[in-house]
C-alpha cells in the first residue's frame, strides 16, 4: 500500500501526501501550514514517532509507546488562550495533553500541569516536618566529581544543594533512582515539606507569644 502525490490548491489533496504502509512512514499536508510524519515499526502499538504541525498554534513531536500508553508530546500549547507568539507556552505532556510540565514564554523554570486540586485525592499530610528538616545535614554547596575516579568534572566550580541520600530518609517520595543506580533529587517536593516545616515553625512562635 503506496502512495505519492502532489496536488495544488485547484486538485484538493492539500499539498503533499505519501504514504507507505509496510514500514509505515507516512508524511501528509493539512492546509497552507499543515504537516504530518509518522515513523513506526509495522506492528501495531510499537514504538514511534510522530511530528505534526496542523498550523501555527498547533506544532508538536510525539515519541513513545501508543500500545504500553508510555507517549509524550513535546511542542507548543495551542489551547490555552494564546494571542500572539510572545504568549505561546513550550510544554511536555503525556499523551492526552492533560500532565507533564510547561514553560511560559518569559518564564525562568517549568510549571507543572497538575496542580489544580480537581485532579488530587487521597492526600496525606505532612507531621513533624520541622525535625526532619533539622535532620539534613548537608545544605550549601559542593564540587561535582566522578564517582569512580573521584575527580572534579566542572574544575572549581561550585554548586548549591542538598543531599539526596539524606533527603531519601525523611522523603522518599522526592527521590529517584537515575542510570547506575544514582538517586536524583525533585527540589520542588522538599520545597512542600519545608512549607510545612514553616507553619509548624510558626505555631511554636504564637504559643511562645501567648505564654510571655
Amino acid at each position: 500500500n503506496e502512495s505519492f502525490c502532489i496536488r495544488d490548491s485547484t486538485n484538493n489533496v492539500n499539498a503533499f501526501t505519501m504514504t507507505h504502509t509496510t514500514g509505515y512512514a507516512t508524511f501528509a499536508g493539512g492546509g497552507t501550514f499543515g504537516g504530518e510524519l509518522n515513523v513506526r515499526p509495522a506492528t501495531a502499538g510499537a514504538a514511534r514517532l510522530n511530528i505534526t504541525a496542523h498550523d501555527p498554534n498547533d506544532a508538536k513531536i510525539g515519541f513513545g509507546d501508543t500500545g504500553s500508553g508510555t507517549w509524550w508530546n513535546l511542542g507548543v500549547d495551542y489551547d490555552a488562550g494564546r494571542t500572539s507568539y510572545d504568549d505561546y507556552r513550550f510544554q511536555l505532556t503525556d499523551m492526552n495533553d492533560d500532565d507533564g510540565v510547561f514553560i511560559d514564554h518569559g518564564d525562568t523554570a517549568w510549571s507543572a500541569d497538575a496542580s489544580d486540586e480537581r485532579k488530587k485525592d487521597n492526600w496525606e499530610m505532612f507531621e513533624n516536618a520541622l525535625d526532619k528538616i533539622n535532620t539534613l545535614t548537608k545544605i550549601g554547596s559542593y564540587q561535582r566529581i566522578n564517582p569512580e575516579t573521584k575527580e572534579l568534572i566542572y574544575g572549581d566550580k561550585r554548586i548549591v544543594g542538598i543531599s539526596a541520600n539524606e533527603v531519601q530518609k525523611i522523603l522518599p517520595e522526592a527521590v529517584r533512582t537515575t542510570k547506575g543506580d544514582y538517586l536524583t533529587l525533585c527540589y520542588q517536593d522538599v520545597f512542600v515539606l519545608m512549607l510545612k516545616s514553616i507553619q509548624e515553625l510558626s505555631s511554636e512562635v504564637e504559643k511562645l507569644k501567648e505564654n510571655a
